[in-house]
C-alpha cells in the first residue's frame, strides 16, 4: 500500500466518521421534538460539523423520513395554536425558520371559525372573564382596546378580532346574552 492510498483511505474513513457523528446529533436533536431542516442545519453547522457532511447527513435523514419539513410544520403550527397564536403570528414563525410557504399555507389553512374559537379562548385565558379588563366592553358598550391590541399581537386578522370581540361584547356582566339593540 501506498502513503498516498493510505492518506486517501484515512481521509475517507474520517469523512465517514464525521458524517455518522453529525447523523448522530441530529437524530438527538430529532428524538426530543421535530426540527426543520434548515434549524438543524444550523444547529448542526454551530457544533463545527464541515457543510458536506451536513448536508449528506440531512439529506440521508430526509431520505429515510426521519426528517420532514411537513411535520416540523405541522407540530409548530399545533403547539402555537395551543398556545393561543393566530395564523399571521404563526405564518410569520415558520417563515422565519424557513419553512416553505406551501408547507406553511397547508397548515394553516383552516375556517375562520376555527381561528375565532383560538382566538376566543386566548382572549378568555388572558382576560377572564368577570375581570375589569373583561367587563369594560359591557360596561361602555363598546370593545375593549386592550383585548383587541392583545389579539392583533397574537396575530389574528381585524375580521377574526372583530367577530370575537363582538361575541364577548354581546354579554351583560352578569354573563347572559343580550339580544342585538337591547339595552342592559
Amino acid at each position: 500500500m501506498t502513503l498516498g492510498k493510505a492518506s486517501a483511505d484515512l481521509r475517507e474513513v474520517g469523512k465517514r466518521q464525521e458524517s455518522a457523528k453529525a447523523r448522530s446529533v441530529a437524530l438527538r436533536l430529532l428524538a426530543r421534538r421535530e426540527h426543520g431542516l434548515a434549524e438543524l442545519e444550523g444547529k448542526l453547522l454551530a457544533k463545527g460539523f464541515p457543510s458536506g457532511v451536513v448536508a449528506e447527513a440531512l439529506q440521508a435523514l430526509c431520505d429515510e423520513g426521519l426528517q420532514s419539513d411537513a411535520r416540523f410544520a405541522a407540530s409548530l403550527v399545533r403547539r402555537r395554536t395551543r398556545r393561543g397564536y393566530g395564523p399571521a403570528y404563526i405564518r410569520q414563525e415558520l417563515h422565519s425558520r424557513r419553512v416553505r410557504e406551501d408547507l406553511a399555507e397547508g397548515q394553516l389553512n383552516q375556517p375562520d371559525e376555527y381561528w375565532a374559537e383560538v382566538a376566543q379562548c386566548a382572549l378568555v385565558k388572558k382576560f377572564p372573564e368577570g375581570s375589569e379588563v373583561a367587563d369594560a366592553p359591557a360596561r361602555s358598550g363598546g370593545f375593549n382596546a386592550a383585548e383587541a391590541r392583545f389579539l392583533t399581537r397574537r396575530g389574528f386578522s381585524a375580521d377574526i378580532i372583530h367577530r370575537v370581540l363582538t361575541n364577548r361584547s354581546t354579554k351583560t356582566l352578569d354573563g347572559r346574552r343580550m339580544s342585538a339593540g337591547a339595552e342592559g
